[in-house]
């Protein structure tokens, strides 16, 4: 049976953990608020590709409450499965940096 040590619970004028918290709360807020919808599609193949769409190519959309829109399209190499890694991984980054992006606005 585990036991437990209860420790006194210390409240200051500047804590870390809550500074964190309300800092993730806030960043919450914003993203619910600005509903960044986004969308990925692509070529992961083994089959689909034409002429100008070649297999790995991927096309990723992003836009926010304000109008504001970036589309980028990237050319991956690699399996089916290592080209939609790559979508995934690449949008995610895409993501954060147009949400860092907004954010400093």
């Amino acid at each position: 049976m585990a036991s437990f040590v209860k420790l006194p619970i210390r409240i200051g004028i500047v804590v870390g953990e809550t500074s964190g918290d309300l800092l993730a709360a806030d960043l919450c807020k914003e993203l619910k608020r600005r509903q960044i919808p986004f969308s990925v599609s692509g070529i992961a193949g083994p089959n689909g590709a034409t002429k100008n769409k070649p297999v790995g190519t991927v096309v990723i959309g992003i836009s926010s409450s304000n109008d504001h829109k970036i589309v980028n399209v990237h050319n991956f190499d690699g399996t089916r499965e290592e080209v939609q890694i790559q979508a995934a991984k690449t949008s995610l980054k895409e993501i954060l940096k147009f949400i860092k992006k907004a954010l400093d606005k």
